[in-house]
């Protein structure tokens, strides 16, 4: 019988459960898309958020939101916490996009932060919150046509 690893990350902050799942949602409806039903979002106490495709989750680390408000001597980053979130759920998009596509009998592989990805996630993330890619993918957010606001 094969090993079931953990279907739930271990540092989970559920205070903030809520509060992820519910920007996801506003997000993914914006933007014409839908979380499958499969998928979990939970936040986190650690260092990065992941779409981890083989357990179904996005994990959202609870810093983004104190990076939002300006908490903890942090510089007040608005809409920070949408930013973060926006970027999971388009590597889920992209997967998902690829399993559709592989179901076909395609052959098909995205690079995780090409331009497929940055297509996706200029469809889910409010265009105010773009230039935040910029301080993470700064090469492939400019050739997506991505630049500092004004």
């Amino acid at each position: 019988m094969a090993y079931r690893m953990e279907t739930k990350p271990r540092k989970r902050a559920q205070e903030l459960d809520e509060d992820v799942n519910l920007i996801a949602e506003t997000l993914c409806e914006m933007s014409g898309n839908t979380i499958p039903p499969d998928v979990k979002i939970y936040a986190v106490n650690q260092r990065r958020g992941y779409w981890t495709p083989s357990r179904r989750y996005i994990t959202i680390p609870t810093w983004v939101f104190k990076e939002s408000e300006g908490k903890d001597g942090r510089k007040k980053k608005p809409g920070y916490d949408i930013y973060y979130i926006a970027h999971e759920l388009a590597h889920m998009v992209v997967t998902e996009i690829e399993k559709a596509y592989r179901a076909k009998g395609m052959r098909v592989y995205y690079s995780p932060h090409g331009p497929e990805f940055m297509r996706e996630f200029k469809k889910i993330c409010p265009k105010e919150y773009w230039h935040y890619e910029l301080n993470y993918k700064p090469r492939n957010a400019k050739a997506a046509g991505i630049s500092e606001p004004r």
